[in-house]
């Protein structure tokens, strides 16, 4: 294990950081706050020069090669990065000390979109431009690393390795990891980016101010849920906005290698991946079950609050309307269960992933067949793939892991004094990279600024456990890991 050509890459993710914060930098200096646009300046200044630090003391160090190397890095990425990124965020009210920065920036690395900051109003603009930024970022890097370190090494154990990819030697064209990572910068950067841009344009378009529009935006492609104005998405009074949203969010729960094959008029393969399938099925029951719920607590059917909020719970992206029925008013099991599945692999989703959820259902039915028939022989099948015993179990622990992580924090939100329903949502929220779904699942009630720092800092730490994959998380512990 070689820590140093992991730092350089470290180095030159904090380059990238200390680049993006010129950009809030100018926008609080367009709005004439002097002050802000110092303080991101001089941010942007010290992560620069301990990222160029990082690079040039490590200059010469091989590139990132071995997948060990590259978990290590995804693991310390997600740690030290929004170190830096949440400086920043501890100007802003609501955000009184440097760990609940950090705890901010690791809520919009994850893309999980937890926050602190409830007055809206007195928040500068520059922030929430920040804020969606780093859940841009995140979002991308969060498929880049799933796509060549968790997949390749098995820890997602997802059956996807034989998606047809961009070309035959997508993967392999570069001998070490680093430049497979900065290849699929370009072929997939391009295609993130254009979504934003699109999103940006039609909210834009619907007279939500340009400021507000290039932050939803850059939260929806993310499947983030950071916003700029307290409440549910009604205050923004944009009805057309609100279906760019449902586009982004299905486009943005989908597996992104896909969308590639998308881009060159490769439709076909949007029906050729049997978890696409099984993705648009779920979005389906969960929208009739949101729908059955609202028409029996609320005696009316608001289709248009189902398809949204639905759509919203699968793709964990936090964005709710509350007008004729909102989350608070649904059965708490029907806002926890879709939250738990999320999307599809290497989208930007949180969430346990729809095929794994798929293959958990799917052997559980096989088991109830073997009882009728003890000597039967019942493969367990995920469109032409064939999923072996190792896997299941594998699946099984993984699902196991996310239990008891969620039952740990929940347990320390108890702790601190916070009723059952509060801690459960609180700790399935973190964990499953979907934050803004405390607030609309208690009705306004209670937010992240209400934990003690210590419970706050647990949730972060569930935030970036849950992003990683619990499994891949826990093998970085192991000893043998560090002897190979």
């Amino acid at each position: 294990m070689r820590l140093g050509n992991i730092f350089q890459f470290i180095g030159w993710l904090l380059a990238i950081l200390a680049f993006a914060m010129f950009i809030p930098a100018l926008g609080a200096l367009a709005n004439a706050n002097h002050d802000l646009a110092v303080a991101f300046a001089v941010c942007a200044l010290l992560t620069s020069f301990i990222g160029f630090g990082l690079i040039a003391t490590f200059r010469g160090s091989a590139p990132v090669e071995t997948l060990n190397e590259g978990l290590v890095l995804v693991v310390l990425a997600w740690i030290i990065v929004p170190v830096f990124a949440g400086l920043p965020l501890a100007m802003a009210d609501g955000i009184p000390t440097l760990l609940d920065g950090w705890f901010e920036a690791v809520s919009g690395l994850t893309t999980t979109g937890a926050t602190l900051i409830t007055d809206y109003d007195s928040t500068p603009h520059a922030i929430f431009l920040w804020r969606a930024i780093l859940q841009w970022l995140g979002g991308l890097f969060i498929i880049l690393m799933a796509m060549h370190i968790l997949v390749v090494i098995g820890a997602t154990l997802l059956p996807i390795k034989r998606v047809r990819l961009p070309s035959p030697d997508f993967f392999e064209k570069s001998e070490n990891l680093t430049n497979r990572i900065l290849n699929s910068v370009v072929a997939l950067g391009i295609i993130y980016t254009l979504l934003t841009f699109a999103a940006f344009v039609l909210i834009w378009a619907n007279g939500v101010p340009g400021w507000e529009a290039a932050c939803l935006a850059l939260s929806a492609v993310s499947t983030g849920g950071f916003v700029t104005r307290a409440g549910s998405f009604d205050v923004y009074s944009a009805p057309f906005a609100e279906v760019v949203l449902v586009v982004v969010m299905i486009l943005a729960s989908m597996n992104f290698l896909i969308h590639w094959h998308g881009a060159r008029l490769r439709f076909r393969e949007y029906l050729n991946v049997a978890e696409l399938h099984f993705l648009g099925i779920i979005f389906c029951l969960i929208i009739l079950a949101v729908l059955g719920a609202l028409a029996i607590t609320q005696g009316d059917i608001s289709l248009w609050n189902a398809i949204f909020n639905g759509i919203s719970l699968i793709s964990t992206s936090g964005f709710y309307v509350e007008e004729g029925g909102g989350i608070s008013d649904l059965p708490l099991v029907l806002v926890l269960i879709p939250l738990m599945i999320g999307g599809a692999a290497l989208s930007t989703t949180g969430g346990f992933k729809v095929v794994r959820f798929v293959l958990l259902i799917k052997h559980a039915s096989r088991e109830m067949k073997r009882i009728g028939h003890p000597h039967g022989l019942f493969p367990i099948r995920f469109g032409d793939y064939r999923i072996s015993e190792s896997t299941m179990d594998a699946v099984w622990a993984l699902f196991l892991g996310f239990m008891i992580l969620i039952a740990v924090l929940a347990f320390s939100v108890g702790w601190a004094g916070f009723d059952f329903d509060v801690a459960l949502v609180a700790a399935t929220a973190t964990v499953m990279n979907a934050g803004p779904f405390l607030l609309a699942a208690t009705g306004g009630e209670t937010a992240y600024g209400d934990f003690p720092i210590g419970v706050r800092t647990l949730l972060a730490i569930g935030m970036i456990i849950g992003r990683v994959e619990v499994l891949a998380f826990v093998v970085i512990f192991n000893i043998n890991f560090w002897r190979r």
